[in-house]
């Protein structure tokens, strides 16, 4: 998990000098999963309500970084998702 935030972070620091409105979001904002943490399975209704607001409501930007491979139960303890787990799904 410290190496998807540290990479995203490296990358982000880079790409902003290119792109100026590149925003950073922490994908444990984004995904809502379950509490099993090497193993979460995410809450996709949850996720998609967190996404829509997030990247279609509050940050004014088309261009976004995050992780893959990470998320956070409800209590917002960090996961890391299952095999597949960063799949995309249909929001």
């Amino acid at each position: 998990m410290l190496g998807e935030l540290l990479s995203t972070s490296i990358i982000y620091d880079y790409m902003v000098q290119i792109i100026p409105d590149l925003k950073f979001l922490d994908a444990r904002d984004l995904i809502e999963t379950d509490s099993n943490y090497q193993d979460a399975t995410v809450n996709w209704e949850a996720t998609s309500k967190k996404i829509r607001v997030l990247l279609f409501d509050e940050i004014d930007s088309n261009v976004v970084i995050t992780q893959g491979f990470i998320g956070a139960d409800q209590e917002g303890n960090s996961t890391s998702l299952g095999r597949e787990g960063s799949e995309i799904q249909k929001l």
